[in-house]
């Protein structure tokens, strides 16, 4: 069985070159995206940040990110055509890469359309459970059906340099069917959707400068729960949307070049291996930077957080101060029961949120 190259216009040591740094750069970006992915999953857990609905959202982003990851780390797994085991390996990274990029592709989807809900309403859902269970099913569920059309004539296999819907034939003649289906079941789904995203989220911003420029006057409480609204449950996703627009940019470039040129363009796939594998990388910068956050990246704040994992408190703020019991009552941003906020010497000044 012929081994069909990517560079295939250079000679043999150029081509095999020239993939293999690409293969090296794609891993290396996996590997830092890996990391930040478990990094904001570690974080979520530790704070308890998975209590409210927003937090449970950029949470499902960041596993899929990281089962993105670890698929685009297996493609510097070597690939021999005339191994049978590692032909049916190949097949599988090809299914897996595809499957968790529509997992990380919908995930965005499902928290834009959430930002758009809420910018319209602004009112916090009361379906929680169950349009929570509905993007659950629509980002993990439907991609599943949707990634395992390519099992179809056997589609999956080597496409360029790594595993994925196959573009050649044995001989490395042009497997039509394969340029069809991954149009199909991929650049045409995700071109539309990242068309959608883009007008959801230009709408997004409108509705938020807008109802901020109508937030004037004497204090009113219907504003109060809007302005809670906003720092809780819409400011805190509003990076991610754009996260995405930037790690697909280069991919987007890259596959319009490959479709038109004679031969690919190193220079192009550098920048698309670059940018691709790194939704999760990003999604961590993203969600370090969010000052509540920042707040709590301290030794007092974790080793807080550590000790009441097995209780149903949530730490939600670390004064370093003289221990004392404010009695203060409060809703949190998901309009659960009234909680109640103290301050305790045995956790080093930390707040606690006691649910009641």
């Amino acid at each position: 069985m012929e081994v069909c190259r990517l560079f295939h216009n250079y000679s043999e040591h150029k081509a095999d070159l020239y993939e293999s740094v690409v293969i090296n750069v794609r891993v290396s970006m996996a590997t830092v995206s890996f990391i930040g992915s478990l990094f904001v999953i570690i974080l979520i857990w530790l704070f308890k940040k998975y209590k409210f609905f927003s937090q449970r959202l950029i949470l499902y982003l960041s596993i899929s990110a990281f089962l993105s990851s670890t698929a685009y780390i297996l493609g510097r797994v070597d690939y021999d055509p005339n191994s049978e085991s590692k032909l049916k390996f190949c097949k599988f990274q090809g299914f897996w890469l595809l499957y968790t990029d529509w997992t990380v592709l919908m995930c965005v989807v499902c928290i834009t359309f959430n930002l758009l809900w809420n910018v319209f309403t602004f009112i916090g859902r009361t379906d929680k459970l169950s349009i929570e269970a509905a993007y659950l099913v629509v980002s993990f569920v439907v991609t599943l059906c949707i990634s395992c059309i390519p099992f179809i004539k056997q589609s999956f296999g080597l496409a360029g340099a790594w595993c994925w819907i196959r573009s050649k034939n044995d001989d490395c003649s042009t497997f039509y069917f394969g340029n069809v289906l991954q149009f199909v079941v991929w650049y045409g789904p995700q071109y539309f959707f990242i068309a959608l995203l883009f007008v959801m989220y230009i709408i997004v911003i409108f509705k938020i400068r807008q109802k901020i420029k109508s937030w004037q006057g004497t204090y009113d409480p219907a504003i109060e729960q809007e302005k809670m609204l906003l720092k809780r449950e819409i400011r805190p996703l509003l990076w991610y949307p754009t996260i995405y627009f930037a790690v697909s940019l280069f991919p987007f470039i890259n596959r319009i070049y490959y479709s038109l040129a004679v031969s690919p363009s190193l220079a192009l796939y550098i920048l698309h291996v670059l940018s691709s594998p790194l939704p999760g990388a990003l999604t961590a910068l993203a969600y370090s930077l969010d000052k509540d956050t920042l707040r709590r990246l301290n030794w007092a704040s974790i080793k807080a957080s550590l000790q009441y994992r097995s209780t149903d408190d949530v730490v939600s703020e670390y004064p370093i101060a003289v221990a004392s019991y404010s009695g203060e009552e409060t809703t949190d941003s998901e309009h659960e029961p009234l909680v109640t906020r103290y301050q305790s010497s045995s956790i080093t000044g930390a707040s606690v949120k006691k649910q009641s």
